[in-house]
């Protein structure tokens, strides 16, 4: 943290003896409209903001700890690298004096990334000129030298002190800490003057060809496949979707750059989550409803299955493979692949009584007293009732569009069906924990076998 710290203290005296803000990054007509619009930007300020934030506020502090810890940003610079477009823009910025790959290889540098290496620069062929013939200097005509008559000194008159430049937004760590992440942009948004912006903008547009250039550059499609081909980074999905969770105004992003440069901002791609909730949505919710609740309060070898999930020794045989490395790896595996399992175990877990933590209303569910049996057949003619509602048409029509159009859902069933997986969950399921766990389940009628595959057929897997 010290290190952060002592990084934004460094940016704010970096300018110091220039003629602008920031320190020359090239020279020519270009570079001095790109420094005329940073100028505006109030650097000092926002230092003071960043430093209180990463001093003070748990939420910023927890969010720069996770980037320095994981590769995170590293991977976010590779995939920005990696696209096309943006070695033509950095390509024409250098062609316009603008030292474009000694900034982005500043960052390179600090995040252990290869270097950038600019296009060699083609060296123009020599010509031969005829050596002039000297010529002799002329003979110098001495002049008489008359000296001035001394003028009587004159004290120079001060100038007076000039006002002070009103700032329009300064910042007070005490007073105006907003506090989150989200804060942290809106206190630095609140000091940015936006109408200098458009003012500088608008004059450039007016008065500066080198820089209506640039523009049109970044109008001419450039900019917007740079914009689209970064959405498709899973690095930066990653830091989007961490900075909408945290209630971050990232819209005010897309708007200004739809209004400068036309571009727009592609849909977010849909998370697992969601891709599979377009899975559950094809289900007739009702009847299976209708049908689990009739089997659990009417067939009293599911309705005692049932039961016995709520049961110390349900409990305790779900703990001991729980405990057992190979059911760690699979769950890590399974994480790792994109669908949060952990959360899904401490959520069954909650529903089930364990942790100290007992479900609301689950003896009205089940009722008290088994009514008169009017189905039968147990756990096997209940997941067999489920699954003739199944609309498995559908599912699997749902599933070959997915692998076609979903970079995450094809990601996601690419490592569950890989011999990876298949290795971890064998090395689990003959261990003799698990055995006797399944065993154990059986005998009291709850068949998690054929429970676990309801649930992949309603995704479309098929094992």
């Amino acid at each position: 943290m010290k290190f952060i710290l002592a990084l934004f203290a460094s940016l704010a005296i970096l300018g110091l003896g220039q003629s602008h803000q920031f320190p020359d990054f090239g020279k020519g007509p270009l570079h001095e409209d790109l420094q005329d619009i940073l100028d505006l930007i109030p650097a000092e300020n926002i230092v003071k903001v960043a430093a209180d934030y990463l001093e003070n506020d748990p939420e910023v502090k927890a969010v720069v700890k996770y980037l320095l810890k994981t590769p995170l940003l590293r991977n976010l610079v590779i995939d920005f690298e990696a696209i096309p477009e943006v070695i033509n823009l950095l390509e024409y910025l250098q062609d316009k004096e603008i030292e474009s790959y000694y900034l982005i290889n500043h960052i390179n540098r600090a995040l252990n990334i290869t270097e950038l290496v600019p296009k060699p620069t083609p060296t123009p062929t020599p010509t031969t000129t005829p050596t002039p013939t000297p010529t002799p200097p002329p003979t110098p005509t001495p002049t008489t030298t008359t000296k001035p008559t001394p003028q009587p000194t004159r004290e120079p008159t001060p100038e007076p002190t000039p006002e002070p430049k009103p700032i329009f937004h300064t910042y007070n760590a005490i007073k105006m800490r907003t506090g989150g992440l989200a804060g942290f942009f809106k206190d630095i948004r609140v000091l940015l003057n936006y109408d200098d912006f458009i003012t500088v903008y608008v004059e450039k547009l007016r008065n500066s060809p080198d820089f209506v250039d640039l523009i049109n550059v970044l109008k001419s499609g450039n900019l917007q496949q740079i914009v689209n081909k970064l959405h498709e980074s899973t690095s930066f999905q990653v830091i989007l979707n961490g900075l909408e969770n945290k209630n971050v105004n990232v819209k005010i992003i897309g708007d200004i750059l739809y209004l400068v440069f036309g571009v727009t901002i592609p849909n977010r791609p849909k998370s697992l989550e969601e891709e599979l909730v377009d899975f559950v949505n094809l289900l007739p919710t009702e009847k299976l409803a209708d049908v689990i609740i009739k089997y659990v309060n009417e067939d009293k070898e599911v309705h005692n299955a049932v039961l016995f999930m709520f049961t110390t020794e349900f409990h305790d045989l779900l703990r001991a493979v729980e405990a057992l490395k190979e059911h760690q790896a699979l769950v890590v595996y399974i994480q790792k692949s994109g669908f949060n399992i952990i959360q899904q175990i401490q959520a069954f877990h909650k529903i089930i009584g364990m942790e100290d933590y007992v479900p609301p209303k689950i003896e009205s569910f089940l009722k008290s007293q088994i009514s008169a049996q009017e189905v039968g057949g147990g756990m096997k003619a209940l997941l067999a009732d489920i699954y003739s509602l199944l609309p498995l048409d559908k599912i699997d029509a749902l599933y070959k569009e997915k692998l076609q159009t979903s970079k995450v859902f094809a990601n996601f069933i690419a490592r569950v069906t890989s011999p990876e997986l298949r290795k971890i969950a064998q090395k689990l399921y003959v261990h003799k924990t698990f055995t006797e766990y399944i065993t154990k389940c059986n005998e009291k009628g709850l068949d998690l076998v054929g429970l676990a595959i309801i649930a992949n057929r309603i995704i479309g897997l098929k094992f």
